[in-house]
């Protein structure tokens, strides 16, 4: 039957409501149903936690398993209609993996950043970052979380699991001979004044 809303609902509540034991909703609203149970009693488990109103309890799933499920994207800004499209499908991603993502802009785009938590090995799974704010990591990181690199010299991060890049050095070569087709012959490159692997290669 439905919550008074006096008491949050447990998860002992929709086992009680459903007619399960608690390690199977638990399996059901963590996701790892799939081959431990039928769907249909999934489905039943998922019907009495919307009747209740359960939501689980993330903290303690977290205290329980070591994880947050939360991941730490550090770009320079959102100014740019770039950074702003790679925190959206990094979103997109992540919450199809039952992960949230933690946005950081670097302060000024580049250089040193204070540690956005108390401890952010304890607040983090993983990190992904931009070349363009890798000093930021120092303090951000350390050497304790998995980390993936985006536009960066690829095996140039210490410690970094993967690197995420464009094709840069083929855009270039086709944007100028896009150029040269046009009849053009004088190019004029302008570089945005910033040490990053990503320029250096358009360059």
């Amino acid at each position: 039957m439905p919550s008074s809303g006096k008491t949050r609902p447990t998860s002992r509540d929709v086992a009680r409501e459903a007619g399960v034991s608690q390690a199977s909703v638990s399996l059901v609203m963590g996701g790892k149903w799939q081959g431990r149970i039928s769907a249909p009693t999934a489905e039943r488990v998922r019907e009495a936690a919307r009747i209740l109103g359960y939501r689980p309890n993330l903290a303690a799933r977290n205290l329980r398993t070591g994880r947050t499920r939360t991941v730490l994207l550090v770009v320079p800004s959102l100014t740019t209609h770039f950074f702003a499209g790679v925190h959206t499908g990094a979103a997109r991603v992540a919450a199809a993996h039952g992960f949230s993502i933690v946005l950081y802009p670097s302060p000024d785009g580049v250089g040193p950043a204070r540690d956005p938590f108390a401890s952010a090995p304890a607040a983090l799974d993983g990190v992904l970052a931009s070349s363009m704010a890798a000093r930021a990591l120092t303090v951000l990181r350390g050497d304790r979380l998995p980390l993936v690199m985006l536009d960066s010299e690829p095996h140039a991060s210490p410690g970094a699991a993967a690197t995420v890049n464009l094709d840069i050095a083929d855009g270039v070569r086709q944007a100028a001979g896009h150029l040269l087709g046009l009849g053009h012959r004088r190019f004029l490159h302008l570089r945005a004044d910033v040490p990053s692997w990503t320029f250096e290669q358009r360059a």
